[in-house]
């Protein structure tokens, strides 16, 4: 071998790409080992327990467009709200994030007077819808992994997650539609965030059910 191809004796630049400082192979030496505890903790139960949150989306139903992304905890709520132009009442239908599911809990029909509306039971909710008046039914249990919200021109319909308030009429214009749905966000998709394009993201649809809600 020619004794410029040796290491040792080739300039300081091409040395330091040879041999390096130890740093370089230590680098890669922690890299390793951290793919492989990662490996390890998602192959054993731990790494394949619930997901840790849930990724809550809103979009336009006809160009796909998307209106809004959030990921929410178990026990989160979604509020949406709207008026029911037959009755002048505003209405609120307050959702649970519940095992991967959006659960419908409460239905308000609020008192224009600002008094206590009356508890009702479940049983009477869809007999009430239809008569008017205020109402508050609560212990609901209706499971929905995703709702479609048409916008009416009188309704003036909103959905509020978090700190966010999301004008539908606005979004999507009367006559829209807009798909709320929520999907799983699996220990992978939180592993990529923080490594980017270490592992593939899993999407996995909850549930196939769709509600229509006329605001």
């Amino acid at each position: 071998m020619c004794a410029s191809a040796r290491p040792d004796a080739a300039p300081n630049w091409q040395r330091e790409v040879l041999q390096g400082d130890g740093s370089d192979k230590g680098i890669v030496r922690r890299r390793c080992l951290t793919y492989l505890i990662l490996l390890i903790f998602l192959l054993s139960p731990i790494g394949l327990m619930e997901p840790a949150c849930y990724i809550l989306t809103l979009q336009d139903e006809e160009n796909g467009r998307l209106i809004y992304s959030s990921c929410l905890d178990e026990g989160e709520s979604v509020f949406y709200e709207w008026r029911n132009s037959l009755f002048g009442l505003n209405v609120t239908e307050i959702f649970f994030v519940e095992n991967g599911s959006l659960v419908l809990r409460e239905i308000i029909y609020h008192d224009p007077y600002g008094n206590p509306e009356p508890l009702v039971d479940p049983a009477d909710v869809e007999h009430l819808c239809h008569e008017g008046g205020p109402f508050h039914a609560v212990n609901l249990s209706r499971a929905y992994g995703e709702v479609s919200f048409m916008v009416g021109e009188a309704g003036k319909p909103r959905i509020v997650v978090r700190d966010a308030i999301l004008d539908l009429k606005e979004e999507v214009g009367f006559g829209g539609r807009v798909m709320m749905r929520l999907s799983n966000r699996p220990l992978t998709s939180a592993l990529n965030s923080l490594m980017p394009g270490l592992l593939p993201i899993p999407h996995l649809e909850v549930n196939t059910r769709a509600a229509r809600a006329k605001g």
